[in-house]
């Protein structure tokens, strides 16, 4: 488990690697985990210093958890 910003994690674990981001269910309920994904973590990614990275989407996320 990491807690940090996508380009430390990446530094941290190398190359190779996927990040799966998946709320605890008790917590984060299906649609708004959609919300959060779209207002908190897709905004992020979207820095041009994460994408140019190119940190992109995995095709195998849901609604219950996000692969990049």
């Amino acid at each position: 488990m990491a807690l940090d910003n996508p380009e430390q994690i990446k530094k941290q674990f190398g190359v190779g690697y996927k990040l799966l981001i998946e709320p605890k269910t008790e917590v984060i309920k299906g649609m708004d985990f959609v919300n959060l994904k779209r207002t908190e973590i897709d905004p992020i990614l979207q820095r041009p210093e994460y994408k140019s990275k190119g940190i992109i989407e995995n095709s195998d996320s849901t609604v219950r958890k996000v692969i990049y």
